[in-house]
């Protein structure tokens, strides 16, 4: 892996700034002793039994993670005892703590102009701290699928950890998707580079789990480029505090971040998407945008856009932020048609998130977050892994970003 970062992490002034305190969600990380001790061989053997069935949900998974441990055939994969140093998070008190206890760590590694696809499911009974360390070589492509789900019947929280490494030129695409049941808890952390001329796409769609909160860091050296899609559906009490930091550090790189939210019932997302270009870092491209869709009075996203630039010779940014109700006109125009107004809005929320769905190029990754916003869309529960259909979804292919707005 790289050696060690800047601590870009305390620069964030969501970290510091005593304004951004009301627009954060904290997750309260348990004690890894004996709580729900008792429960512990019902729960294990509960998600080994969803582990073992997943294939015929969505396809064959290459690595399947449970509290009991990590399981893989796959050369490329590792499964290592114990934790790995935890790098800018391990100074962040509880987060070092939990991380540190964790019993397992994944390391991925890719070699040079290599090609692989590789799908991970991970079944959380109790409490899993995951460390995944994906390093990609130079020229090599990776497109890696994750997907969380959660069977326990008590509170659970998972904290899966990202350290990413792109190569020179190589290509990659990780597509996370988090579908854990009410009573789970979500905690991201991930650091992610990409070297000279490297594309390193990150995907993430939140739908499940009663608290989600992600901290990101993604920077985009010399011609390199890193792009975050995040996608988020909430219902009834949800609650998702979503950080993403990006970061030009070379010339000619690009960093973009598209966030958007779909919230009904009284959920709440909060999308705080910082961008800084670094010193010297000339023909830089970063853009932030952040769009909602909230669907009841007591639906509330607060989107915090913001930037720092500190080389203007020659560089693009933007950020943008906007939310709004459902087109009323777009809504009546289908209703003309005949179309039932519960279908018009059903397809109303759905061309809102085509766009971000078509960001998503893992063909499996994409065919199972439209249909779980499907699902959601139609007023239907977390389910542990759903049955994929592809019916009801279209949307076009997303272009590659060249810096324009």
């Amino acid at each position: 892996m790289e050696a060690k970062m800047p601590d870009y992490y305390s620069y964030l002034p969501y970290e510091t700034a005593e304004l951004y305190k009301r627009y954060s969600i904290d997750i309260e990380l348990p004690r890894l002793d004996a709580e729900g001790a008792a429960d512990v061989s019902s729960h294990m053997k509960k998600a080994e039994e969803t582990a073992a069935s997943a294939g015929s949900g969505i396809t064959d998974f290459d690595i399947r993670v449970t509290n009991s441990g990590a399981r893989s055939m796959r050369r490329e994969v590792s499964i290592k005892k114990g934790a790995p140093k935890i790098g800018m998070y391990e100074s962040r008190g509880g987060i070092g703590d939990f991380t540190s206890s964790a019993n397992h760590h994944i390391e991925i590694n890719i070699g040079r102009e290599r090609q692989s696809r590789i799908k991970m499911l991970v079944v959380n009974s109790m409490h899993i701290s995951l460390p995944i360390h994906i390093n990609v070589g130079e020229g090599a492509d990776l497109s890696l699928m994750e997907f969380y789900t959660s069977v326990s019947e008590h509170r659970s929280v998972v904290v899966p950890t990202h350290e990413i490494s792109a190569g020179k030129g190589s290509h990659v695409e990780i597509s996370i998707i988090h579908n854990g049941n009410e009573r789970s808890e979500l905690l991201g952390l991930m650091n992610g580079y990409a070297a000279g001329k490297a594309r390193l796409k990150v995907n993430t769609v939140y739908s499940g789990s009663s608290k989600s909160k992600s901290i990101s860091i993604l920077r985009a050296q010399e011609s390199g480029h890193v792009e975050a899609n995040e996608i988020v559906y909430g219902t009834g009490l949800q609650q998702f505090d979503i950080n993403t930091f990006i970061i030009n550090e070379g010339q000619n790189s690009t960093a973009r971040l598209e966030s958007s939210a779909v919230l009904d019932g009284s959920a709440r997302c909060v999308f705080k998407g910082f961008a800084k270009i670094n010193k010297w870092a000339k023909g830089a491209k970063s853009k932030v945008s952040e769009r909602g869709m909230l669907l009841s009075k007591d639906a509330r996203m607060d989107a915090l856009p913001d930037m720092s630039i500190d080389y203007s010779d020659g560089v693009s940014a933007t950020h943008s932020a906007a939310t709004a109700p459902p087109d009323s006109e777009q809504m009546f125009y289908l209703m003309s048609r005949g179309i039932s107004s519960e279908e018009a809005r059903r397809l109303s929320i759905m061309a809102f998130m085509s766009k971000h769905l078509s960001g998503i190029d893992n063909p499996f990754a994409n065919e199972t977050a439209s249909t779980l916003m499907l699902r959601r869309i139609r007023g239907e529960a977390f389910e542990n892994i759903p049955r994929i259909t592809s019916r009801d979804i279209w949307h076009t292919k997303a272009e590659p970003w060249n810096g324009t707005a």
